[in-house]
């Protein structure tokens, strides 16, 4: 018995070494993989991974060359979906969409459709990745396939064809017998399906819908009754029919006033601002959401209403002052700061530059140009846009002296607008600034002027003055910006147009590099790349940073004005992207930052320190693409394109199923929910915490 008990205990060592073995080469595995993939290597360095024993480890190699997107690896990835286990079968399905996604070659296309419709999965989870690469990737013949598929008594495939039918229209392709199976659909048994066959509906756009939607905006689902209002909007063009069109309006009016879903009711009054409405159904449409007695509870849902406004609106109103007196005196004392900058706004949108002949107006504008709200202020510049003449320049004048730098790009883009003897000088003595994104809001301004671009020697002159300017701006933080700047150096077509660019050639984000070298094939016919690499310096993985992290299991609190929320991170899907968000989580990075952006029902967005959206940490991290839905609560990186990722984050107020595969989703938030909800542009992050437990 001694023996024995001696035995079982070193059997039990034994095989925890060997366990430990296993976990310690399967983490130097992913830390190889990881350092491969952000610095995207080469489909075939990966490729030696793909042999290891560790079905982990192989998964992970799949998964990171469906992030790299190298066209050399499909055949390979196409062996695996159709000979490895379950696990890898998924994993190659969602590569091969990635990869495929990010091209537009029908050869490529065709090559990877043929792949995925003729493999034989035996498993749901295999058959719904395929269904999702297919939308994102296939050509007209995947089309057949994915109504099959909608048939399928499966939810979970039927709810999956459908969203695959969405992105196929997307990319302009539908067809007739997608039309007829997504019908059924609308009164499926379970929501999900129902939300995302009136998603698809949406997308393809077809008034044979128009009947079923309209029963679809009573559904008990809101996401279903969100899609369903946003369908009708969209069927504005196509219903000719008087009669069709006025059951449609009558029926988005209903849910506009009284669904109990404010996502709804912002969705159904922007689907109303797609039909044009005469003056005084105009304000009987608009102003009993957005300013009456009954307005609207939700500030989301008036903001909506009062630019829906403008949308609708036909030229008949007889007595501009008049109405425009209404809202200024009349809304405007009660209103919010958002409320008054969006009403100057769509006034101007309705009335362009005769608003400037009117007092309330002008009071209205002057008045919020001086509140100490920061982005009311730019709000206010930026509702000069349709009224923007000369008799404009000096409010931007005068806002060009803001402390605001987002008050400033937006004085630069109306000054833009104007295109006079009076706003051209402006704009290049803008150029002068130590701003560079005002350098570049001003370059791209003058090179958009046609009178300016048919003048030679002017062209020259803002080329070689922009060439002696940009060593002195200060560090560029985003890549877009910098793109920006080198498309308006080619539009000026300029003989110092390669010098211009060469500033930008060995710039150590590769993107922004790569951009210059296109530029100057572009514009000079000379390949800068032949026989050369552009320096790329390899980054490296902080993976004990990583691996101690995870096993934290941590938590981001973030306080906001509006209250508190609780965000987890993906790690499997964007272990990268999630190093990066903490570690400037623990600098403190992104506390007393606003948010600067919001879409009703779509997005709320933050992380720029300079409140603008052109701000960023002087750095870019790579994409993590992946098979993850973006949901209500689901947390992503803003981006420019691949690899361009910055700290601008956001977070979606419902299920976005365009932004899959698109964007980098590293987190959803757990708790607080509905802060999401509240939140407004201004609105400040008090501080951002990691918790780890």
């Amino acid at each position: 018995m001694k023996y024995s008990i001696t035995f079982v205990i070193l059997a039990a060592i034994i095989i925890g070494l060997a366990s430990c073995q296993k976990a310690n080469r399967r983490d130097e595995q992913y830390q190889k993989i990881l350092q491969y993939k952000v610095n995207r290597v080469r489909a075939d360095s990966l490729y030696p991974f793909l042999r290891d024993n560790d079905e982990l480890v192989r998964g992970l190699a799949v998964q990171a060359l469906g992030e790299i997107q190298d066209t050399t690896a499909v055949d390979t990835l196409a062996q695996i979906l159709n000979q490895g286990s379950i696990y890898m079968q998924e994993k190659a399905a969602v590569a091969l969409g990635l990869t495929g996604s990010a091209y537009t070659s029908r050869t490529l296309s065709g090559k990877i459709e043929n792949t995925l419709m003729n493999s034989a999965p035996l498993t749901t989870s295999v058959r719904t990745r395929i269904i999702s690469a297919l939308g994102v990737c296939g050509t007209e013949n995947s089309a057949v396939f994915i109504r099959q598929q909608m048939e399928d008594k499966n939810e979970l495939i039927a709810e999956k064809a459908c969203i695959a039918a969405a992105r196929l229209a997307m990319r302009g392709i539908t067809h007739p017998s997608l039309d007829s199976a997504l019908i059924p659909l609308l009164s499926h048994q379970d929501a999900m399906v129902r939300w995302k066959a009136a998603y698809a509906m949406m997308r393809i756009r077809k008034p044979v819908f128009a009947a079923y939607l309209m029963t679809s905006i009573k559904d008990e689902d809101e996401s279903v009754r969100m899609n369903a209002a946003r369908a009708l909007g969209l069927l504005n063009d196509s219903a000719r029919n008087d009669s069709l069109k006025t059951a449609i309006i009558d029926a988005l009016l209903e849910t506009a006033s009284n669904d109990a879903s404010w996502m709804v009711r912002v969705n159904a009054v922007n689907a109303l601002g797609q039909f044009k409405f005469k003056s005084d159904d105009l304000k009987k449409v608009y102003f009993l959401i957005a300013f009456e007695g009954k307005k609207d509870p939700d500030e989301h849902v008036r903001l909506s209403a009062i630019r829906a406004m403008a949308n609708s609106y036909i030229q008949d109103i007889k007595n501009p002052k008049e109405f425009i007196g209404t809202l200024a005196e009349q809304f405007s004392p009660s209103a919010t700061w958002r409320e008054k900058t969006t009403i100057l706004g769509s006034l101007s949108a309705m009335f362009g530059k005769s608003v400037l002949d009117h007092a309330d107006w002008l009071n209205l504008l002057q008045s919020c140009m001086r509140d100490s709200q920061r982005y009311c202020r730019a709000q206010a510049v930026e509702a000069l846009y349709p009224a923007a003449d000369d008799k404009t320049i000096p409010f931007y004048s005068q806002a060009l002296s803001d402390s605001f730098d987002l008050v400033q790009l937006n004085a630069l883009n109306g000054i833009g607008k104007i295109r006079t003897n009076k706003s051209r000088p402006i704009l290049i003595t803008a150029l002068k600034t130590k701003k560079y994104t005002n350098f570049m809001t001003a370059l791209s301004a003058l090179s958009d002027d046609p009178k300016i671009l048919t003048d030679k020697k002017r062209c020259d002159s803002i080329v070689l003055q922009a060439v002696g300017i940009i060593d002195s701006l200060r560090p560029f933080d985003d890549d877009e910006a910098m793109m920006e700047m080198m498309k308006a150096a080619v539009a000026f077509k300029s003989r110092h147009t390669e010098t211009f660019l060469n500033k930008f050639i060995n710039h150590p984000k590769p993107g922004v590099a790569k951009y210059a070298s296109e530029k100057i094939k572009e514009c000079c016919g000379r390949d800068v790349l032949s026989g050369k690499e552009i320096h790329k310096k390899m980054k490296t993985v902080d993976y004990v940073f990583l691996s101690k992290l995870k096993s934290q299991s941590p938590v981001a609190v973030i306080r906001t004005e509006k209250g508190d929320m609780d965000m987890e991170f993906h790690f499997d899907e964007a272990p990268l992207t999630v190093i990066h968000f903490v570690k400037l989580a623990e600098k403190q990075y992104f506390n007393g930052q606003y948010f600067h952006r919001v879409v009703p029902n779509f997005v709320v967005q933050t992380g720029d320190p300079t409140g603008t959206g052109w701000g960023g940490p002087g750095y870019s991290v790579v994409s993590e693409l992946s098979g993850r839905k973006f949901e209500r609560g689901s947390v992503g990186m803003a981006s420019a394109g691949r690899d361009t990722e910055g700290s601008q984050w956001f977070i979606c107020h419902s299920p976005q199923p365009h932004l899959e595969g698109r964007y980098t989703v590293f987190g959803k938030i757990i708790k607080g929910m509905e802060i999401i909800d509240r939140i407004q542009v201004g609105d400040k992050i008090l501080s951002l915490d990691v918790v780890r437990f």
